[in-house]
């Protein structure tokens, strides 16, 4: 495998899908650091954010548990455009993908999304032709055993090298567990990464961080464990904050030892068992030595306040609507604020309700 050139794989980012390069082009990022200034105007990135964005190009599997806030999103954009190949974003929700898109799109950024409608044929068009940097799909989508997306991901697939498939994010990663915000399709990734992204690492990015969630996470996505498992703000289990890339990459050995292997195989085809077993037995060997890094923020918010109060089914005071102004009027609430209900319907009868 080449050694990475950001400064190639930035300059090849602002001249695809047309978008215009950002500002400050003429003097191209050759790290995460220069990239985060020129192309998401962002001075200094934050210590988790260094880290996270280190792990990823080193290729290694991470869980990112940060609050909402705290810069997730930077943390895989930030590798897919150092990084050559696609870099695939699973997002539950459609708003936040299209704002998504909308945003990197303004910054020059090549990224679309699949799912929820829009114009799908040209991006997956994009996608074969290996013009996106990032694209972003529904859970439902992704896992669809036929359809257009799944062939065009097969395609990159097969033909690996700099074009393929970089990493595989799974955003909102608590809905894979019955611990968080459950949501059925989510467990079908994990066997999904097995059989169609095979080799390409994952990045899991979650604000609910509880060890029941966690544990979750990574069974049910299929990766390795996390070698230690508390975890402070700017400390990553395995690799040291603002640690340079070459440091947090421990493929480089087994990337020459592969390398002389494939050479070697040229001599015959009768070797052909014989690595696909290395290949099997090397594989187990990474699970062991190489764990997810966990890049975790601890953060207290003393402007939340947490209470538990009583209601019945009726629409008088005791009732929701009749809590919600109970509690409105308790923080004077005066420009509006959120409720969240379980389902469509009862979200809409309390509006109703609050309207008279």
């Amino acid at each position: 495998m080449p050694r990475l050139n950001p400064h190639r794989a930035t300059r090849a980012l602002l001249r695809q899908g047309g978008a215009k390069p950002v500002a400050a082009a003429a003097v191209l990022p050759t790290d995460a650091g220069a990239a985060a200034a020129s192309i998401f105007k962002i001075p200094n990135l934050r210590s988790h954010q260094r880290a996270a964005v280190d792990a990823a190009l080193g290729q290694r599997e991470l869980l990112l548990v940060l609050p909402t806030g705290g810069g997730k999103s930077l943390c895989y954009q930030l590798p897919a455009l150092l990084q050559p190949g696609v870099t695939l974003v699973v997002s539950p929700l459609l708003a936040i993908m299209e704002e998504q898109v909308s945003r990197l799109r303004a910054r020059g950024v090549a990224a679309a999304r699949v799912g929820g409608g829009g114009s799908e044929g040209r991006a997956l068009e994009r996608l074969r032709e290996g013009r996106l940097k990032l694209l972003y799909v529904t859970p439902e989508k992704l896992c669809a055993e036929e359809g257009a997306l799944r062939a065009a991901l097969q395609q990159l697939m097969a033909q690996g090298g700099g074009g393929g498939v970089a990493r595989l994010v799974v955003d909102e990663a608590q809905c894979v567990s019955e611990w968080g915000e459950f949501r059925p399709s989510y467990t079908a990734l994990g066997a999904l990464r097995e059989a169609l992204l095979p080799g390409v690492p994952l990045t899991a990015a979650t604000a609910l961080g509880t060890a029941e969630v966690r544990a979750d996470i990574l069974r049910l996505l299929c990766m390795p464990p996390v070698a230690g498992e508390e975890v402070e703000l700017g400390v990553v289990a395995g690799v040291a904050a603002g640690a340079a890339a070459d440091e947090v990459n421990p493929f480089k050995a087994e990337r020459a030892a592969a390398a002389a292997a494939a050479a070697a195989l040229e001599d015959g085809e009768e070797h052909e068992h014989e690595h696909e077993r290395k290949h099997e037995d090397e594989h187990e060997r990474d699970l062991e030595e190489r764990p997810t890094v966990l890049v975790r923020e601890v953060r207290v918010r003393d402007n939340l306040e947490l209470k538990v109060l009583p209601r019945d089914d009726g629409t008088g005071a005791g009732g929701l609507s009749g809590v919600v102004q109970q509690v409105a009027a308790e923080a004077a609430v005066s420009a509006g604020g959120l409720v969240y209900s379980l389902t469509r319907g009862e979200a809409e009868a309390l509006a109703q309700q609050l309207r008279r």
